[in-house]
């Protein structure tokens, strides 16, 4: 019999090795078992070698440990850009024998990692931007950066190439007319006043030694909510740095005021209106550029993962709607662009491509998109356009209103649509005998891949796509669940606490994050949305037992249970100040979505009863005694005030609601009595089976 095979060697919660911004990774692996393989086989210890690329010198760590998650890095700390080799084997034994034997698995398969920009001394780049502002007020007209070099004589051997690059905005790099990466809509959007990310990409196999260089980027501002939020200059950042075979960085070229500028043939582009290309613009005279200021916030490299296009759906058909509009229709809602391989187009024509999920009426159904165009334009030349694709916008739709296209319009085959979302791995799977069960995880996985793009976001299509903390409190579980969602939600949760404990906030996070809300909600305390700075940190920990993450969000949420619950004298929430609750109650009218069928303050006092106890918890996990009993205790005391306020002594709630009801037995409200939890039992079974019979 044999012993398990280690595989799937990781670093931190990263895909890949390249590009970690630490200097001990931690490292993390998976089993792979066989027919073979000895049963009730456990780990026992394990060895780690380490081959330091830039010397060749390999170590042997052997350390005993039953471990295999995030365990610490065994070999002297990584410097700043720094490469190496790692492999894992284990020894274990069977529980069944008597007198088991330990035995060693194979080595693994050699994982690459390799450092980011450690150091402040290591960014020698700097932010720049067209000496002359191009374009009118409103949407930023996208800037193409660009720069000639050529490589010094002694680089023409390049053992290794990274390019560092990020953006006050989005961008899309080229190295000799070659796209660098896969990345949509990079580098991402995250807390701008706090953090800034960049990018690492190798493009060693880009260069040409020996012969002219272009690096070129094109730009464009990022918006959410309000245009311009967080500020009205593009700005790019480019580093790339040539490495020799012993590790040293022998060159490097960095953005600075020798760049150019110009513009490019995309006039607009923004993720609320669309794109618009006019293939007919002569791109003015290169202008020079300038250094700006360097941003206050932190660049740091990026744990979240990219946005990529992880799938290519078909158009299944083509029709018409009742006011004769020509209709492409995928099949299904997604999130994503359009993808024309050959477009025709005529001189000065437009060909439109408006977006939406639904037809109403017959036509397509943009009322719910509210003040968002949803809108790609194509001005024509007269010549073929080569593999058209909006870019640096997305949409959510199913359905696509074309106008302009030559002759009898496009189709099926003409036009193509690719999903975008951030690239998580899958990780859980359901399915069983009854279809009826089956779609609605289907219809779960689907939308929360387009929702998790950059951030969690509360939909893809109308003006909004903001990330409301109180959606993604809500579904947390289910998407740790479901996909590796450690990347993309710890890297948001980091811009949570950011925004929340900026001076003067008293501890309360925002209802949106990134704030990009309007100005017209107040900056108030509220249940449910604000719980997510305990309660999504608890959902990832349980996924992940990932004590670092706790650590990092430790003061974001205690300073929520400390300084931002507004609180009546009792320690429950205040009575007297208006809560979200149960948002978008079904029974609540359409003018007032808050007012439904379950009491307000019930909800934020059910959710703080429990939010107190997990903080409690994960206190302990930290090793916070003090803390822990104390708030240990706090949510005792709370939920007794709690059961003495909202439970009669027949065992009922008095908001007797399937909300109620299902918050009192999630949250373990009711007291230790058999008696009164299968009364709410069945009293919520009641209410189950009478909606059923209600509906239509």
């Amino acid at each position: 019999m044999s012993t398990p095979r280690v595989s799937r060697l990781r670093f931190e919660h990263h895909h890949n090795g390249l590009g970690l911004d630490t200097c001990r990774p931690r490292l993390s692996w998976s089993f792979e078992t066989s027919p073979s393989t000895v049963s009730s086989w456990v780990q026992t210890c394990y060895e780690v070698e380490v081959t330091f690329s830039d010397t060749d010198d390999t170590q042997i760590f052997a350390i005993k440990s039953e471990e295999s998650v995030l365990v610490p890095w065994p070999a002297r700390q990584l410097q700043s850009r720094e490469s190496a080799s790692v492999r894992v084997r284990v020894y274990g034994k069977s529980l069944e024998q008597d007198s088991p034997i330990l035995e060693s698995s194979p080595w693994s398969t050699p994982a690459k990692v390799e450092t980011a920009l450690l150091d402040t001394n290591d960014f020698k780049a700097n932010f720049i931007t067209s000496a002359e502002r191009i374009g009118p007020h409103g949407p930023l007209r996208p800037i193409r950066f660009h720069k000639e070099f050529t490589l010094p004589q002694d680089t023409m051997t390049i053992t290794r190439a990274r390019l560092y690059i990020t953006s006050l905005g989005v961008f899309e790099a080229a190295i000799n007319g070659q796209r660098v990466g896969d990345e949509v809509l990079a580098p991402g959007w995250t807390s701008y006043n706090h953090r800034l990310i960049y990018r690492i990409y190798d493009v060693t196999s880009l260069l040409l030694p020996g012969e002219k260089n272009i690096i070129s980027a094109g730009r464009l501002g990022f918006k959410g909510g309000k245009r311009l939020r967080y500020g009205d200059e593009l700005g790019l950042f480019a580093q790339l740095g040539i490495q020799d075979a012993a590790g040293k960085v022998s060159w490097d070229l960095v953005s600075d005021d020798t760049w150019s500028c110009t513009t490019s043939h995309i006039i607009t582009s923004e993720i609320y209106d669309g794109h618009v290309l006019d293939m007919n613009h002569k791109p003015m005279d290169p202008l020079g550029t300038r250094i700006l200021p360097r941003p206050s916030d932190q660049v740091v490299a990026p744990d979240i993962p990219p946005v990529l296009v992880t799938e290519t759906i078909p158009c299944k058909r083509v029709f018409r709607s009742q006011r004769g509009k020509t209709i492409l229709d995928f099949g299904q809602n997604l999130v994503g662009k359009l993808f024309i391989p050959s477009p025709p187009t005529e001189k000065d024509k437009y060909i439109t491509f408006r977006h939406a999920e639904v037809m109403e009426d017959g036509e397509l159904g943009t009322r719910p998109l509210r003040d968002a165009k949803f809108c790609d334009t194509i001005i024509g030349s007269g010549e073929t356009l080569p593999d058209w694709s909006p870019k640096f916008t997305f949409q959510g739709f199913r359905y696509v209103e074309v106008e302009g296209w030559p002759g009898d319009g496009p189709s099926p085959d003409d036009v193509q649509a690719l999903v975008l979302h951030t690239d998580m791995e899958r990780r859980g799977f359901f399915e069983c005998s009854n279809p009826y069960v089956n779609q609605p995880h289907k219809n779960i996985v689907s939308p929360m891949r387009g929702n998790f793009l950059s951030l969690p976001k509360d939909c893809p299509q109308r003006d909004e796509r903001l990330g409301w903390t109180g959606d993604l409190q809500v579904f947390c579980p289910t998407a740790t669940h479901l996909y590796d969602t450690l990347g993309i939600l710890s890297n948001w949760l980091q811009d949570v606490s950011s925004e929340q404990l900026e001076e003067g906030k008293g501890g309360i996070p925002p209802l949106v994050c990134l704030n990009a809300s309007s100005s017209n909600w107040p900056h108030m305390a509220q249940a449910i949305w604000d719980d997510v700075t305990v309660l999504a940190p608890d959902a990832l920990f349980r996924y992940s037992s990932d004590k670092y993450l706790l650590e990092r969000q430790f003061e974001s949420m205690h300073a929520w249970l400390e300084r931002g619950v507004d609180r009546a004298q009792d320690g429950l929430w205040n009575p007297d100040e208006w809560q979200l609750a149960d948002w978008l109650d079904p029974s609540a009218p359409p003018e007032d979505p808050g007012n439904g069928r379950t009491d307000n303050i019930l909800v934020a006092n059910a959710y703080l009863v429990h939010t107190t106890l997990v903080f409690s918890k994960l206190c302990s996990v930290l090793e916070k005694t003090e803390l822990a009993t104390k708030y240990a205790q706090d949510g005792e005391r709370l939920k007794a005030l709690f059961q003495r306020r909202y439970i009669t002594a027949e065992d009922n709630l008095m908001s007797t609601s399937q909300t109620g009801l299902g918050l009192a037995i999630r949250f373990d409200l009711y007291p230790e009595n058999e008696e009164q939890r299968k009364t709410v039992g069945e009293a919520l079974d009641h209410l189950v089976r009478t909606a059923q019979d209600n509906m239509p």
